[in-house]
């Protein structure tokens, strides 16, 4: 009895012995690998995270500002100089005279010289957005109107749309219309540049038709089918002439344009020598 009790005592002792030792082992093995293992890459992460967002920031402000810069310039470079666009009338297959200069100018008004050109002042174009139209030109020349069903053009009379082709032309009675006797209609076209082919064609509210530098426009009374003429080889010139004027020094404000001019296409009758000058 006495030796089976010392046993028991001296295994538990033991056991507890063991506890107490491992417990003790854990604790100050976890104490030292928490304190040696530090985030030093997490820590690493965020100062490159925040190094980079400050660059990105300073970068995006010189971007803005620059761009800011460079369009303020080209804004005034552009704006220093007017505008021109050429403009003509077709009455059943002949171009009409170009239209007379403009009696007593206005600085904020568009204004035509007589030489088949609109020169648009910067004057005379919006400030804050917004487009210069056709109508703007037209509410200063009220001699002059168009429509999507009838054409008045000063001193030739007005066509509406349904009309036959006289025999003769108001521009010159001694040129007979190959197009005497068939019904016309009102269109405008319109080319963005001298070496624009296709024309972008406006059956409604002529007025609402932006104007841009080195534009051309047509304003037609023909057959339906008839393709609508550029203005004249002389407008085109007078164009491409008075845009390089206009240009700032080393600078073209035309680059879609070409160096020769187009001659005036064959569905045009050519006006009578002796009349042209009129």
């Amino acid at each position: 009895m006495t030796s089976f009790k010392g046993r028991g005592r001296s295994g538990g002792f033991e056991k507890r012995s063991v506890g107490k030792r491992v417990a003790r082992a854990a604790a100050a093995g976890g104490s030292r690998s928490y304190k040696g293992d530090r985030p030093i890459n997490w820590y690493a992460s965020l100062v490159v995270i925040v190094i980079l967002g400050i660059a990105s920031i300073v970068y995006s402000r010189y971007e803005r500002l620059h761009a800011a810069t460079a369009a303020s310039h080209t804004h005034k470079t552009q704006s220093a100089s007017s505008w021109y666009v050429a403009l003509s009338a077709d009455v059943c297959g002949v171009v009409e005279p170009p239209l007379a200069t403009t009696p007593s100018p206005k600085p904020n008004q568009i204004i035509t010289e007589g030489n088949g050109l609109l020169e648009i002042p910067p004057s005379a174009r919006p400030k804050k957005g917004g487009q210069v139209t056709l109508g703007n030109f037209l509410s200063s020349y009220p001699s002059l109107a168009v429509s999507s069903t009838s054409l008045r053009y000063p001193g030739k009379g007005t066509w509406h749309n349904g009309e036959r082709c006289p025999a003769t032309t108001s521009s010159s009675k001694n040129l007979h219309s190959k197009f005497a006797g068939k019904k016309g209609v009102v269109e405008v076209a319109s080319w963005s540049s001298v070496a624009s082919s296709h024309p972008v064609m406006t059956y409604r509210n002529p007025s609402h038709l932006p104007l841009h530098n080195g534009e051309m426009i047509t304003l037609a009374f023909l057959p339906k089918g008839i393709p609508v003429p550029k203005p004249p080889a002389s407008y085109i010139a007078n164009l491409l002439k008075a845009i390089s004027s206009a240009a700032p020094t080393g600078a073209s404000s035309t680059p879609s344009s070409t160096s020769t001019v187009p001659s005036s296409t064959s569905s045009t009758i050519p006006v009578h020598p002796s009349k042209s000058s009129k």
